[in-house]
């Protein structure tokens, strides 16, 4: 990942302010992300992490997209497209990410629901494909070509993985929507609209990848699973939470080949302080209790 002082020196438009200053912003887990002030006009610069290379991730189509979810309503805009590769700038926004807390309410389930069905119906300018199950191999296949042994304990995991993949390529909607693959809380603003940040893995997928997440990374109860659900599709049986439980493994797994992938990308973080490779055992440890949330007591 480019220091940030050789990205900023790059940015013509910035070269002639009269004064800059800039300070990373929370998180960024996967990319260095800073709040930069130019001129007394404040922007967010993001400099792309190295998981692109990974999972053949393009930046331009990204661009795009985010151009795109920003016509509709829901994305942020853009304001610098020069060096697609390496840095995106978009404006900053003083409205707060959702909180796990918030979240949880009733209005605001049904309105993360609401803006959730608008990212799955939007009409996105390029095709490229981009599924959990496409996800996890790229990130697991990635951190063994970084050195980084893939956990025995695993395996029966990704078993699982792929007899739900099989059931869940014969749903109409599978590859027919295109999909967030990162809904989570943290990257929703909240004001007067809801503002979806981090499009980089979005693509044409599984629209249901998009609905688990929240449940698992909140650890939803059940009766605000039941809620988020009908929220969503307008109404719920036992056939949508079968494959809730099976997307809130999918997820799971999918945090798991994540974290080991950057256990190789990120020695010295920038944003935060997380150790990757004790997240990746912990989430197996997880799964190897039958949980399938975060917060969620052995079954």
């Amino acid at each position: 990942m480019r220091p940030i002082a050789d990205v900023l020196a790059e940015i013509e438009p910035w070269q002639r302010a009269a004064s800059l200053t800039y300070e990373p912003l929370d998180g960024g887990l996967t990319n260095h992300t800073y709040k930069v002030v130019v001129d007394g006009r404040i922007y967010v610069l993001r400099i792309n992490g190295q998981q692109n290379e990974c999972l053949g991730l393009d930046r331009a189509l990204e661009i795009e997209v985010i151009q795109q979810a920003e016509s509709l309503g829901f994305g942020p805009k853009v304001f610098s497209v020069d060096n697609q590769r390496d840095y995106l700038i978009t404006e900053y926004q003083a409205a707060p990410a959702l909180s796990a807390e918030l979240a949880r309410q009733p209005d605001m389930l049904q309105r993360m629901a609401e803006t959730l069905r608008a990212v799955h119906r939007m009409p996105a300018p390029t095709q490229r494909q981009c599924n959990p199950f496409h996800l996890i191999r790229a990130y697991l296949q990635g951190a063994q070509n970084a050195g980084i042994t893939v956990p025995e304990r695993l395996n029966p995991h990704l078993q699982r993985l792929d007899e739900i993949e099989r059931r869940r390529r014969v749903d109409p909607a599978y590859g027919q929507c295109y999909c967030h693959n990162d809904y989570f809380h943290f990257h929703i603003l909240c004001d007067d609209r809801l503002t979806v940040l981090d499009w980089e893995l979005s693509g044409y997928g599984d629209p249901f990848f998009d609905v688990a997440t929240m449940p698992y990374a909140i650890g939803f109860t059940p009766d605000e699973e039941e809620y988020w659900l009908v929220s969503y599709f307008g109404t719920c049986d036992q056939a949508k939470r079968d494959t809730l439980k099976d997307m809130k493994f999918v997820g799971l797994v999918r945090e798991i080949s994540w974290a080991l992938l950057h256990v190789a990308l990120e020695p010295n973080p920038i944003n935060h302080h997380m150790d990757y490779g004790a997240f990746a055992f912990q989430v197996i440890q997880m799964l190897d209790d039958g949980r399938l949330s975060f917060g969620e007591s052995s079954s």
